[in-house]
């Protein structure tokens, strides 16, 4: 009897997939498996999530270094497109985005969305990631498929210290989305004024127009943004 139960003990260890194992967080079964070379290190499950995407998922560096120092591959996308650099980013943490990188993560990788991993940075507000990104190449220019680059997800999502972040790294104060609006444009529209002086320490121009004509002033007037208003007629804007 005991050594039937030993069999089904074996048989339903190899029976399910690294994916599988490595969802166990049991670092220990999982270079027994890797080792025993019986599993596909790249092996994704039916969501597409390969071990480590899932490792970058909930943060576990020790099986990270595992499954990369054996030669999986930190390019593998899940489902929407999301890579473990996209998910090491969402969740902040930073080891685990230096790990990636230094491992051969590919910086400029975009979802099914069209968004990498400094979308995803931009969107949270996370300044480290976003440096590590930057200097290990990720374009900081980049559009996703709506038209927005991270410094649009910036502002959009009222992230103060990330603009400066990235304005000191490079985007550009002129760039412009699928309607021709400005950075400026946007955070008048939002009555953002913190973030309208910080634009115009970098130049932003206050005269620019989208393709409809309308100005950042324009914009702040539609909401009636007194304290955005006040700000950018001091900056010599007209209408």
């Amino acid at each position: 009897m005991k050594f039937i139960v030993f069999l089904l003990t074996v048989w339903s260890v190899y029976a399910n997939g690294l994916t599988d194992i490595v969802k166990t967080g049991d670092l220990k079964a999982v270079s027994r498996a890797v080792t025993s070379k019986k599993y596909n290190i790249n092996e994704q499950d039916s969501d597409g999530l390969s071990g480590v995407i899932i490792s970058a998922m909930v943060g576990d560096s020790a099986m990270l270094e595992l499954l990369i120092s054996h030669g999986a591959d930190v390019n593998l996308s899940a489902k929407q497109g999301m890579t473990a650099l996209h998910a090491a980013v969402f969740h902040g943490n930073e080891s685990i985005v230096k790990m990636l990188i230094a491992a051969g993560a590919d910086v400029n990788m975009a979802d099914d969305q069209g968004r990498t991993a400094l979308h995803v940075a931009a969107e949270k507000g996370l300044s480290n990631p976003i440096d590590d990104l930057i200097r290990s190449g990720a374009n900081i220019k980049v559009w996703d498929y709506r038209g927005q680059s991270p410094i649009f997800v910036a502002i959009g999502n009222r992230q103060l210290n990330t603009l400066n972040e990235l304005l000191e790294n490079g985007a550009d104060p002129e760039q412009t989305d699928l309607m021709g609006r400005t950075p400026l444009m946007l955070v008048a529209f939002l009555g953002e004024y913190e973030m309208i002086s910080l634009l115009l320490r970098f130049h932003a121009n206050v005269h620019a127009v989208d393709y409809a004509f309308h100005t950042a002033l324009w914009y702040a007037k539609q909401r009636n943004h007194k304290s955005s208003i006040q700000v950018l007629r001091k900056a010599g804007a007209l209408f």
